[in-house]
């Protein structure tokens, strides 16, 4: 390899992903340099996406599995994967910072507002994304909690979702399903 990096996997992608040097399980600690993190198994986008967690820094990587008021789409796993793996995320610390792979925070909040109009904490989200945007400064990291507020794949469990939805009665699995096909035609 031309950086003589090591690579790091899920144990479960031993037969699919080449050059996988170290393999990991779900929530088993590892350190780089005099970093502890935890390998949490995240399926949904990928059959053996993991998220990096640094519990002492407060810190997550989510890779594709949830992003700034958005998540990843399902592509390998199922929708009941990606939904337990945010619910992971979203169990995290609220104070934890989390970087995720893409910036996809504009397009998200459209949809988001989209689906949740009155949501002051967006309203206000969105006079600093565009702040930011217009600064040219990014929109992440974002902490759990600021996304417990704002992101509707994370808050399938509030009334003023289920409502404009029109699925009063239903679980959160089935809003987030609901939305998730919705996000995909946006």
């Amino acid at each position: 390899m031309k950086y003589n990096s090591t690579i790091l996997g899920y144990e479960g992608d031993k037969d699919r992903i080449p050059y996988i040097d170290k393999f990991l399980s779900n929530n088993q600690n590892f350190k780089i340099g005099d970093l502890n993190f935890l390998a949490i198994f995240v399926p949904g986008h990928t059959k053996g996406h993991i998220a990096f967690f640094l519990e002492k820094e407060k810190v997550v990587f989510t890779g594709d599995t949830l992003f700034s008021l958005g998540c990843g789409r399902v592509f390998e796993g199922t929708n009941e994967q990606m939904f337990d793996s945010i619910s992971k995320i979203k169990n995290l610390p609220e104070e934890t910072d989390i970087y995720c792979g893409h910036e996809y925070t504009k397009k998200n909040l459209e949809f988001c507002i989209k689906y949740e109009p009155n949501n002051e904490y967006l309203q206000k989200k969105k006079d600093w994304v565009n702040a930011r945007i217009i600064r040219k400064l990014p929109t992440v990291p974002i902490t759990v909690r600021e996304e417990l507020m704002t992101n509707i794949f994370l808050r399938c469990n509030e009334q003023s979702v289920k409502k404009a939805l029109n699925l009063k009665n239903s679980s959160e699995l089935e809003i987030f399903v609901k939305l998730r096909d919705l996000k995909d035609n946006f």
